[in-house]
């Protein structure tokens, strides 16, 4: 009898757990709780649910499993439990960034939990003042509507829910009693069509396409969301939900921040919350719907804020460049810099160097960052130089790879592998760390005033193509390493924008274009697909393109025979096709927003000065760098063109590659050597003066003139440098002093001016470089030409001085330079007389040099008595004058040079010094003229010049019998030589369309182009027989164009070869030829529409645009009650561009209910595009004969007033409609009829009815119809309109101390604030010192300071409530609790219980701010948002060390691993251990720890225990042959005796499923201990690519956790009877 007793006992036990278990189960979601939505979130979106939530009459709900807890008040109570106890499983042992979802890897052990069983029962019905806000209940009414009553209005449902403690209880105390469960519910006749499976019904394929997300900006402080439904579709609850995620989330794996109704155009509004921790600028947005059980499915792509420039301080447009020239520089070379004239470079800034160091603090998002001083500053001296010479400077961003990893890098790349890394993209500290340093560099750098210098553009990353070079992210495939990019790209674009709205973000891609993807690089083209697409998908922005365009070999400079071919499918592009970039950026998928096409730069591109086959090809070098600037100047879609470099790099040298303007002195760092001809062509290319300085170079690149191609290109750059005349003066007229304002600028290491003499010293400068100073402020030289000054300088031995002055105005300059012996003042002068520029001079700069190759070492020199003159005195005037010169005999090599001489003197000689400009540091050729009658003539041939044409300079003085020289007078002249060939030097097509191409040549020839040139055109499908058109060629200006129309040529589409042959008037021909690409056009459904709805069925009408024509039109049509499988097709009826169709309900089983009508237009190329169409049609046909019906919903709603609209359908016509209203409130006491009007074309109608219930309702509204036949029906439609009541919206409390307290209220009061009265008292004694306070009030604030003096200076708690009376005498009621601390006098700081949950005050207020351990009766809690959250297991941070936090509470006695930040770490009696080393047993495995975290790169033997196991790749690998002992293959564990495990395990092994103690001691290994638990073998190991613990689904976990509990109460009560 005892035995069978104890039976029944366990079977009744079992059962009552087991209900409890089944039930949890049907209440767990796979979304994450709100509660991990933050504070402000949450608090609106309540707010809106309160007041667009829906009453729902639903038949199957899945109840909450719940576990009361008895918690005691006082603060120092010895344990605090949770307000509401939660299975363990449902908060996973990894901390994940908030609102994330880990992804799934077999080293995680606890996931959300999926629901593993359905647990069906009817909900208890819902108090209707607090839930009722809208909701549409379709009823048939069979009496009269007079007799209606206002009563049982709501349908209610009552259930007896008999909890698992209550029954375990009920069957340990009456052990023969059985275990009953009573029920009781009402059967709602009402049928509700919900697609509780999802949206698999629309056979659609991807479920994110159903919702088009159309917009996402910031509006003000908001985030606007606005979108569309592509697709119709029910849901529960007939809502949208808004949810927010990280960037690198492409799912939904949180709960919802908003909702809306769903209607086919929708909009949310939420807080952006900027620079705050729950800012929103960096997150992705998605759309979905909740299904029956309360999980949540996407419905949209994610979309990120694409106007994040609403947020810049500078509004500012992109400044303006004065020519596309750049280079990169080095701040060192100062002068040099502004002296070639330049308007873009590059900053290299490496990340590193800013993150890793101190001394600057930084504020962002909430979080305090450290950032290194001294990167700071030296980017601020940088930029400012840069910012003082209107040089546009575009910031290339870098990490490199670090040994110890960073939160910047991408985590798990290896540190070995690439000069640079990519960035942390994908997890919440990384998006926080790069957010945070990006923004710091954007808003110091994007700032209007350009206090730190300026950064216009920031290119991401560096040919980042070649990944393992430049941007190694570990093995990705291409989506994936795309997908990382952009969103490195987009993370820069957000930061950098919401600080400066006209900064730009660029890609960073090589010269490798196309088809060279894999191993160690991806295309280029396959790159910029991939990003457009990633881009366009989740919210466009505008960004472009940094492309390298080097010639192939670097080691030769002759780029324009680098073979490269001319169509979108190059293997590489260089600057002989780089039209193919620019075209190819040109289509319309891939422009910006706008339309407009994305931005070029060629951020990196040089030509060597020597060749590996040639030798010196200094002269090809410069050549190669003016070919490559004017095809970039002719290319509209090309915004800068940035050379690669300024001096030579010594490693690059050793190469075999000089790309320098410099030739670098090898044995000194950063030292130049020696100008390049390149460099003087630099300076001098974008000015008026380009081609007298490269016309001589063209014949290298085989162009007669670059004049003659690129003259009208050229035309519009005025800008000059101008080489101006001065000397050396004994005296000068003083005019006005400039001996104030003078700087420091370059070269310097200290500058004392005053108004007696500037003393400089210049350091230590390179050769060839000067240190300067300068004055800013405009000076007219107009009636004082001269400009005058006194100098005296050091040097070193042997060596003398060079002295320019340099003027600047506008974009023009004037440079003279004179020589100057060291230690001797000397007066100098510049003439301005004859300067264009001479009247408005902004900037003058005297800058000196060490003449010669040695460094300036430690110079100094002396500036005095700074002035404009109007004349000067010089030291010997000359007796002669030369009055005339000029140039003659000028042949295709040579020319003659001739001058006049006047004087008081005989002549005794004339010298001609003769150079070619474009190579002047080469040669300079000087020659003693003839002299007849006072005229001279020198003749010089260009083999004395190495042959250079172009353009020449002659200087030219004249001696007298003293020998004083006259003033020297310069002469130009230009040698074109001989006629070269024709050159066809580019063909591009441009506007490709469906329908054809334009295809362009540009050529050149000095015999001019001839009338004879023509294309042929043909297409590739088609052949030369069928398609071959032949177009002649009309140039104009070196440019023909003509239409290609494919309709010339079969109408065939894909490619076309274009074959250009171009003859000159001399007879020569040349071919050029490339491919085009002609798209494919595809048939568009432009609208579609369903008319003539009624119980018979509908038709379907569609507009269409089919360029190829239409080869079939057709449409499935099924419904909901029969399914897809009775689906009926038929054919449309064309006509024109629009199809009809009409569907019969008599071919659907005159079934009613929602139709789908899914269209399918095809073309004549086998092309089809699909449009599907939801139609509801009326009552089943076979139960209704005739019967009217009416829908309504209520559309609008104001304070004042409500709008219901209704749609009918009637066989016998409309005799009236009317709509029965009243309040809930009170049954029908203010019941009122009204007749409405209604469009019978549109079978529609709506009535506005007032709003007179100050709560806002809720209002009942039955709308009745009648038709002919005396029949009727009803639809009842219950909504609230906005509450005039007044609301207390928060409730701060602040300057809590001793004397008392500040109690703040924000107020809402549509009819204004008449009082606020706080009364106040003290908990203890009850009321006895309650005190009435009146609130000072300000518009819609109110406060009151609380006197503990009012209320007998007693501590502890006070409690204040706030009555917020309006106008009308109506109020609002809120409350708040301040605790006063007896021992400190002060607010109290600590644990509270209030409300049912545990409250976290600081000093008397709540903690709203503090996240973190706080210590209460021997236990320390977890806390975050003022409250202890239970739910929290994981890490923490606390006072320099990490703890182990389990459901809220550390765990001192948990030891084992946990996941944290992707690393598993060791834990420790609750602490992490760094000491640890050794192994770990974890969910049936072990595995290998190395100072305190799993080390996954260890291979090899490890000691435990007195015994050597082998570990490969962290993990213990038992079929490992160890000492030649190949069958040791399981190894022994032993188990604590303890009889509950024992049993527990027993009793579960019969189930299957594997049981961890959660607080158990690590397991010993020893050969001969029993019992003996067998481990897994090496095929049950993750494999090396997880590198993780497998995962528990999440059924077996919740079983687990159940199953311990069970089994622990089971074996507790056996001994109980045991010992009974």
């Amino acid at each position: 009898m005892r035995k069978k007793q104890l039976k029944t006992r366990i079977s009744a036990l079992f059962m009552a757990v087991s209900l409890s278990v089944v039930g949890s189960f049907a209440g767990v979601k796979t979304i994450p709780a709100a509660e991990e939505m933050s504070t402000t979130d949450i608090s609106l979106y309540q707010e809106e649910n309160q007041t667009q939530e829906k009453i729902e009459v639903q038949t199957e709900t899945s109840p909450q499993l719940e576990t009361s807890a008895v918690i005691t008040e006082s603060p120092q109570s010895e344990s605090i439990q949770p307000e509401s106890t939660q299975s363990e499983s449902t908060q996973s042992e990894s901390i994940q960034p908030e609102g994330t979802q880990p992804e799934s890897t077999s080293l995680e052990t606890e996931s959300t939990i999926e629901t593993a069983s359905e647990h069906e029962e009817t909900t208890v019905g819902e108090d209707v003042s607090e839930t009722i806000t809208e909701t549409a209940i379709e009823t048939t009414v069979e009496e009269s509507p007079e007799e209606s009553s206002g009563e049982n209005i709501f349908a209610e449902e009552s259930s007896e829910e008999v909890s698992s403690e209550e029954m375990t209880e009920e069957l340990t105390e009456e052990l023969t009693e059985e275990l009953t469960e009573e029920e009781s519910t009402e059967e709602i006749e009402e049928e509700t069509t919900e697609f509780e499976y999802g949206i698999d019904f629309l056979d659609l394929g991807d479920v994110t396409q159903i919702i088009q997300i159309l917009s996402c900006r910031i509006e003000g402080s908001q985030v606007i969301v606005k979108g569309k439904l592509n697709h119709k579709f029910k849901t529960a609850d007939e809502k949208l939900y808004l949810f927010e995620e990280p960037m690198y989330q492409k799912d939904i794996t949180g709960s919802p921040i908003a909702d809306v109704k769903k209607e086919d155009t929708f909009e949310f509004s939420v807080p952006l919350n900027n620079n705050t921790a729950q800012s929103k600028l960096y997150s992705k947005f998605f759309v979905g719907m909740k299904f029956r059980d309360g999980t949540y499915q996407a419905l949209s792509d994610g979309c990120f804020i694409t106007n994040p420039e609403a947020l810049a301080e500078n509004q500012s447009s992109y400044p303006q460049a004065r020519s596309k020239k750049g280079l990169l520089t080095d701040i060192a070379f100062g002068t040099d810099i502004e002296e070639l004239g330049l308007s873009y470079t590059n900053v290299n800034i490496v990340m590193n160097e800013l993150i890793n160091g101190s001394g600057y603090s930084y504020t962002y998002n909430g979080k305090t960052y450290q950032y290194s001083s001294n990167c700071i500053a030296k980017l601020d001296q940088t930029l400012l130089m840069y910012d003082r010479n209107n040089i546009i400077v575009n910031a290339i961003l870098l990490w490199q790879p670090d040994q110890n990893p960073h939160s910047f890098g991408y985590p798990g790349a290896n540190a070995s592998i690439g000069a640079y890394h990519g960035w942390n993209v994908v997890s919440k500290e990384g998006i926080e760390c790069i957010s945070a340093a990006l923004h710091f560099l954007g808003e110091r750098y994007g700032r209007s005033d350009h206090a730190y210098g300026h950064i216009a553009s920031w290119t991401v990353g560096n040919e980042v193509n070649a990944d393992t070079s430049w941007n190694y992210t570990g093995h990705q495939s291409a989506p994936d390493y795309a997908y990382i990019y952009t969103n490195m790209m987009r993370i820069t674009s957000q930061a950098v924008k919401s600080s400066c709205a006209h900064a730009r973000v660029f890609m960073s891609l090589d010269m490798y274009w196309h088809g060279v993807s894999g191993g160690t690089r991806y295309d280029g083209k396959e790159l910029i697909d991939y990003v457009n697409t990633y881009m366009k998908a989740e919210g466009d922005i505008e960004w472009g393109v940094a492309f390298h365009p080097y010639g192939n070999p670097l080691t030769e400079a002759e780029w324009w025979n680098d073979n490269a071919t001319f169509n979108e499918n190059a293997i590489f592009i260089s600057m002989e096709n780089i039209s193919v970039l620019t075209g190819y950026l040109c289509k319309n998928g891939l422009r910006n927003p706008d339309g407009s096409v994305k931005h070029v730069i060629l951020s990196e591109q040089g030509y060597t000065s020597h060749s590996f086959n040639q030798g010196n090809v200094e002269w090809k070098q410069a050549a190669a760098l003016a070919y490559a600037y004017y095809v970039t100047e002719a290319n509209p879609y090309i915004d800068a063109f940035i050379a690669m470099r300024e001096v030579d790099a010594k490693p690059e040298a050793d190469a075999g590659i000089h790309q320098g303007l410099w030739y670098n002195d090898e044995n000194k760092a950063l030292c130049t050597f020696a100008k390049k001809p390149a460099w003087t062509v630099w300076k001098y290319i974008d000015t008026n003066q380009s081609f007298a300085y490269t016309d001589s170079l063209a014949s290298l690149v085989g162009l007669p003139s670059f004049s003659s191609v690129y003259g009208s290109v050229m035309a519009s750059k005025n800008r000059s440098a101008d080489l101006g005349t001065g000397g050396y003066a004994a005296s000068c007229n003083v005019g006005t002093t400039l001996m104030n304002g003078w700087y420091g600028e370059y070269g310097l290491t200290s500058c004392s001016a005053d108004s007696q003499k500037i003393a400089v010293n210049a350091g230590a400068n390179s050769p060839f470089t000067y240190a300067g100073i300068a004055r800013a402020g405009n000076v007219d030289f107009s009636s004082q030409r001269y400009f005058c000054f006194n100098i005296s300088g050091t040097a070193g031995d042997n060596q003398n001085l060079r002295v320019r002055m340099r003027f600047t105005s506008g974009q023009d300059t004037l440079e003279t330079e004179l020589a100057l012996k060291k230690n001797v003042n000397q007066m100098i002068y510049a003439d301005l007389g004859n300067w264009k520029g001479k009247s408005n001079v902004s900037k003058i700069q005297i800058w000196v040099q060490q003449d010669g190759t040695e460094k300036w070492q430690n110079g100094s020199f002396t500036i005095q008595n700074v002035c404009q003159s109007s004349g000067i005195s010089t030291t010997s005037a000359p007796s002669l004058t030369i009055t005339e010169s000029g140039y003659t005999g000028v042949t295709q090599d040579a020319f003659t040079a001739y001058c006049k001489v006047s004087g008081t003197k005989p002549v005794a000689r004339v010298e001609y010094s003769a150079w070619n400009i474009a190579f002047s540091t080469e040669k300079t050729v000087t020659k003693r003229g003839s002299i007849s009658g006072g005229y001279s003539q020198c003749s010089f041939s260009i083999s004395e010049f190495g042959w250079r044409t172009g353009a020449y300079g002659v200087r030219i003085v004249a001696y007298d019998t003293d020998n004083v020289a006259s003033k020297p007078v310069l002469v130009s002249v230009t040698v074109k030589g001989a006629a070269e060939a024709l050159v066809i030097y580019n063909v591009y097509t441009t506007d490709i369309s469906y329908n054809g191409f334009t295809l362009t040549v540009e050529a050149a020839s000095d015999y001019g182009l001839s009338g004879n040139s023509s294309v042929a055109v043909w297409s590739s499908t088609a052949g030369q027989a069928k398609s071959l058109i032949w177009y002649p060629l009309q140039f104009v200006n070196g440019r023909a164009s003509v239409r290609v129309n494919i309709s010339n040529h079969g109408n065939y589409r894909g490619e076309y070869n274009c074959h250009a042959y171009v003859t000159d008037n001399r007879g020569t021909k040349k071919l050029y030829a490339l491919t085009a690409s002609v798209p494919t056009p595809v048939p568009k459904i432009t609208s579609a529409s369903v008319t003539e709805v009624s119980a018979l069925g509908y038709q379907v009408n569609a507009n269409f645009d089919c360029p190829l024509g239409v080869s079939k039109a057709e449409m499935k049509t099924w419904t909901d009650k029969l399914g897809l499988g009775a689906a009926v097709t038929t054919n449309m009826t064309v006509n024109g561009s629009s199809v009809m169709s009409y569907v019969m309900t008599s071919a659907h089983q005159n079934k009613s209910g929602t139709y789908h009508s899914v269209i399918y237009l095809y073309d004549k190329a086998g092309n089809c595009v699909t449009r599907t169409l939801d139609v509801q049609i009326p009552e089943d046909l076979e139960r209704v004969s005739g019967k009217p019906k009416i829908t309504a919903s209520c559309t609008q709603t104001s304070a004042d007033n409500y709008r219901i609209s209704f749609q009918y359908s009637t066989f016998f016509g409309v005799n009236a409609i009317r709509v029965a209203t009243w309040t809930a409130e009170n049954g029908q006491d203010d019941l009122v009829w009204r007749d409405i009007n209604y469009n019978s074309s549109t079978m529609s109608g709506y009535i506005d009815l007032p709003a007179k219930d100050k709560k806002g309702g809720p209002y009942i509204n039955d709308v009745y119809i009648w038709d002919y036949a005396g029949q009727f029906s009803m639809y009842r439609v219950i909504t609230n309109t906005p509450s005039k009541m007044p609301k207390i919206v928060k409730i701060t409390v602040s300057e809590v101390s001793s004397t008392g307290y500040r109690v703040t209220a924000q107020i809402e009061a549509s009819r204004g604030i008449s009082k606020v009265l706080l009364p106040t008292w003290t908990e203890a004694n009850g009321q006895d010192d309650l005190v009435w306070h009146q609130a000072s009030v300000l518009q819609n604030t109110a406060t009151c300071y609380i006197r503990t003096s009012d209320h007998k200076n007693e501590y502890g708690t006070y409690i204040t409530h706030v009555y917020v009376y309006d106008a009308d005498g109506d109020f609002a009621l809120e409350g708040t609790y301040v605790p006063l601390d007896q021992n400190t006098q002060n607010g109290y700081t600590g644990l509270l219980l209030r409300d049912g949950k545990w409250k976290y005050y600081q000093n008397g207020a709540l903690g709203e701010n503090y996240i973190g351990l706080v210590s209460n009766g021997g236990s320390w809690y977890y806390v975050e948002r003022a409250e202890v959250n239970w739910s929290y297991t994981g890490l923490t941070y606390y006072e320099g060390s990490w703890y182990y936090v389990r459901s809220g509470v550390v765990d001192w006695l948990y030891t084992g691993l946990c996941l944290h930040d992707g690393v598993w770490y060791y834990i420790k009696n609750g602490l992490l251990d760094w000491s640890y080393t050794g192994l770990c047993f974890h969910s049936k495995v072990w595995y290998y720890i190395k100072n305190g975290q799993i080390n996954w790169n260890y291979t090899g033997p490890c000691q435990y225990n007195g015994e050597c196991y082998y570990v490969e790749n962290g993990v213990l690998n038992w079929s490992h042959d160890l000492n030649n002992d190949s069958g040791k293959t399981y190894a022994s564990v032993l188990v604590e005796p303890d009889v509950d495990n024992q049993k527990a395990a027993a009793i579960l092994e019969e189930k299957a499923i594997m049981v961890e103690e959660d607080h158990a001691q690590p397991t010993v290994f020893t050969a001969q201990s029993e019992p003996e638990v067998k481990m897994p073998l090496q095929s049950e190991m993750p494999s090396e690519a997880d590198a993780t613990l497998p995962v528990q689904s999440d059924k077996q976990q919740i079983e687990l956790n159940w199953f311990v509990i069970i089994v622990k109460t089971f074996l507790s009560y056996i001994k109980e009877c045991i010992g009974m």
